[in-house]
């Protein structure tokens, strides 16, 4: 870390990368330069960034579960590397027809898939064009009636792959987005499961005779497995050349590696910034998209959430908010790629990191990854398990079941309350979200839904044409990013 000598703002540099800047940011930290000087030097004391490699569990508690078994991501663009030529080959050979000469071309895949099966290659889709010939890619993540006839109605079974994605095998969303589908068409060779090994949608594909199975890995939570085959497969068969994004993410887990201390750790200074900024109030972390990448904000905000939110603490991502937005005091500002904003017109801390090229999300992917798990150190909690999703799974089944009794306290009686009484009892701070999504094939318009409940898919057709195409080739602008003049 370098500090740099303006003369308005405390303003600190990071710069990374051997070939090129595959990290560069400006940081204003504000108030908050003392905190995390603090967290920093504790990090760097307690050997934090080297025990987190080393899968010393201890570094986040006395308890290895869900620790030592959910740090295979700092493996996963080395491990997607190795595999990009088999998946590549799967995708040419379902583009191309060769195996399947009885059955009609491929013009469309759906994926199927919840939270962390399905938000990156909603990224992929949203900020890439398919490559010639290469079929469009449209992410199913909702349950919601008039979403899912919506996807249906919009796509041809004799000429659409079906992408079934869930690590457990098991997720109920999913499951049953399968079924849908499959009584729609049910011919084995238009589906494909990306899964852990072992699961039971393993199983269930060998029985239909899925065209193919593809493997996750087990040590990877479903939010950290955008590098792994849960991204991967579909920019495969959406015709892109991953390589490069891949390439990105080697090196900067490279820069980020062991030997790095952590006061000069993009990763470890990232997530100690943004975990002391929640300790201090300002636990709305706001971001500010280049429009290039602003579907990759959905990711961003679950990894971070999910990972936070759990034990009375928590970091709370905000998307869509314009500068001048209320509440600037419990604001973290981080603006991401040509924004548009200059950050010195923000009120308090902020942190501005450079795209230079679209394949940088690579980069930015591990990035936020090692600045979550920094974070859930300094806020004292395991990033990597989620207690307030299980328990609300658990209460689901049994509402289902009929054995979850309605009434204050439980997901139900909350579920129950009048919106004057949800407003009602809302303090000071607190957030209220409504999140309004996109129809597939728009960019701008946005349906009234206050929930995910509106799928997202790319807005325009597969070109004509063959041949696979680099992850340079953004879709929603040709403005060249600009590169840092520092």
């Amino acid at each position: 870390m370098v500090t740099s000598g303006c003369p308005v703002a405390a303003v600190r540099w990071w710069w990374a990368g051997s070939v090129r800047r595959v990290i560069t940011a400006r940081v204003d930290p504000a108030e908050l330069s003392d905190a995390w000087t603090t967290a920093s030097t504790r990090l760097r004391g307690s050997d934090a960034v080297r025990r987190i490699w080393d899968r010393d569990h201890t570094v986040f508690g006395d308890d290895p579960t869900e620790v030592v078994d959910r740090l295979g991501w700092l493996r996963a663009p080395a491990d997607a590397q190795e595999q990009w030529p088999h998946w590549a080959l799967v995708a040419d050979e379902i583009v191309d027809g060769a195996s399947d000469r009885e059955l009609r071309s491929v013009t469309d895949v759906v994926v199927l898939g919840m939270g962390g099966s399905s938000l990156f290659p909603e990224v992929l889709a949203r900020s890439f064009e398919p490559g010639d010939g290469f079929p469009s890619i449209t992410v199913l993540d909702s349950t919601h009636p008039a979403a899912v006839a919506r996807v249906t109605a919009a796509l041809d079974p004799e000429r659409t792959l079906v992408v079934v994605a869930s690590k457990s095998g098991s997720t109920i969303e999913t499951r049953s987005h399968l079924e849908h589908f499959w009584a729609r068409a049910p011919i084995g060779r238009r589906f494909v499961a990306v899964t852990d090994p072992g699961s039971g949608l393993e199983s269930l594909a060998r029985e239909r005779g899925f065209r193919a199975v593809l493997y996750g890995d087990p040590e990877i939570g479903g939010r950290f497995a955008a590098m792994s085959a849960f991204g991967m497969v579909p920019a495969a068969l959406m015709g892109l050349d991953a390589t490069t994004m891949l390439d990105t993410a080697e090196e900067t887990l490279e820069l980020l590696g062991p030997d790095v201390p952590a006061d000069e750790h993009p990763g470890a200074q990232l997530g100690a910034l943004i975990a002391v900024a929640a300790m201090a109030g300002r636990d709305k972390l706001t971001l500010h998209l280049d429009e290039r990448i602003e579907s990759f904000g959905s990711w961003l905000e679950q990894l971070i959430a999910e990972s936070t939110g759990k034990q009375g603490v928590g970091i709370l991502p905000v998307l869509g908010d314009g500068v001048g937005a209320a509440d600037p005091s419990g604001r973290l500002h981080v603006l991401v790629g040509d924004t548009g904003i200059d950050p010195g017109t923000l009120d308090g801390p902020w942190v501005e990191l450079q795209i230079e090229e679209p394949e940088d999300l690579g980069a930015q992917v591990v990035l936020w990854e090692f600045a979550t798990v920094v974070a859930g150190i300094v806020l004292g909690i395991n990033p990597f398990d989620q207690p307030d999703v299980e328990s609300a799974k658990r209460e689901a089944r049994g509402l289902l079941d009929g054995r979850v009794a309605t009434g204050p306290g439980t997901a139900t009686g909350a579920g129950e309350s009048s919106l004057a009484d949800a407003l009602a009892a809302l303090r000071i701070g607190d957030a209220v979200g409504d999140r309004r999504v996109r129809r597939p094939g728009t960019r701008g318009a946005a349906c009234s839904c206050t929930s995910r409940c509106c799928l997202r898919g790319p807005a325009s057709p597969s070109p004509s044409g063959s041949g696979r195409v680099s992850c340079t080739r953004p879709v929603s602008s040709t403005r060249a990013v600009p590169t840092a003049t520092w």
